[in-house]
Parts: C-alpha cells; structure tokens; sequence
C-alpha cells in the first residue's frame, strides 16, 4: 500500500516536461515555417512511431498537423463545422444511427491541402468516410 500510495505522488508530482517527448530540430522548424503565429508553448506533441503529431489551435479550430521525423508536413486534421460535410456523410448517419447526431466532425488533407477525408463523431462512435463522403470505416479505438 505504501509504494503504491508513493507512486501516486510522485505521478501527480513530477513536472510534465518528464514525460515529453524528444521531437527533431527538422519537426520544430518546419512547424514553426507552416505556422509562424502558433506560440509552440501551446502546441502538443505526440509521437506514433517515426512520425510526430502537434496538436494545437488556431481560434477555435483545433488543428492536428502529422510530419515525418525530417520535418515534412506529412497530413493535417482539422476541426470543421459539422454544416461543412458532403451531404453523404449526413445521409450515411441518418440512415444507420438510432440517434443521428453529429457531434464532432474533423477533415483530412495531405500536404497540399487535398482534401483526403473526414472523421465525424457520431452514433456513439468514431466513424471515418473518404472526401465524397462515402463511409470507410469505424474507428474502434
């Protein structure tokens, strides 16, 4: 009981920057070239195997920006409104969820700025559809 009640202090105790993770000089620099008024104090950084994710916001928009370790923008998920889907997304949910609500919706470019998807929340779930808006998944996680 005593170790565990230690552990717990120390968890709640160290400072966050313990737990931070070590992202490239090449990442930094290249967020910092993309998005010059970001105070990078703000910006959250997560890495998913050699690829680092900064998740940060610009307004009210949350943006999530995807670079590979050399710093290439890689793809960029961003908040939308939910008025702003295709029309086939709002279909698709009306005719498969018992409460069709939208309650989230993100959309998904690559580097260029294509649009190469969205992700909605929905139906008690997660659901992703391409960028015509045909469903293409759920996302379990």
């Amino acid at each position: 009981m005593k170790i565990k009640t230690l552990f717990a202090i120390l968890l709640f105790t160290l400072p966050a920057a313990a737990f931070a993770i070590d992202v490239p000089a090449a990442v930094k620099q290249s967020f910092a070239k993309q998005y010059p008024n970001v105070d990078m104090k703000t910006v959250t950084w997560e890495q998913e195997g050699n690829q680092y994710e900064a998740e940060f916001k610009i307004g009210e928009q949350s943006i999530d920006a995807l670079y590979d370790a050399a710093g290439t923008l890689l793809e960029t998920e961003t908040s939308i409104d939910v008025n702003l889907l295709p029309a086939a997304i709002a279909d698709y949910v009306n005719r498969n969820c018992a409460a069709p609500v939208i309650t989230s919706a993100e959309v998904k470019k690559d580097a260029a700025g294509t649009v190469k998807g969205y992700e909605i929340s929905a139906c008690s779930t997660e659901l992703e559809f391409d960028a015509s808006g045909n469903f293409v998944k759920e996302d379990k996680d």
